[in-house]
């Protein structure tokens, strides 16, 4: 079990952490978009009255 697609486990291991670690920060400002986005349409509702 030291390799996978003919590539070392180490190589492996370490391009899989890499990916993760992107993922996790796509979706770390993903949801701070989202966060904020949320927060403005509460207070336009808020001030307009609306709903």
């Amino acid at each position: 079990m030291t390799d996978f697609f003919g590539l070392p486990l180490a190589v492996i291991l370490i391009i899989i952490g890499i990916i993760v670690f992107v993922a996790a920060w796509v979706v770390h400002w993903l949801l701070l978009i989202l966060a904020i986005i949320l927060v403005v349409v509460g207070i336009y509702f808020f001030v307009s009255g609306g709903l």
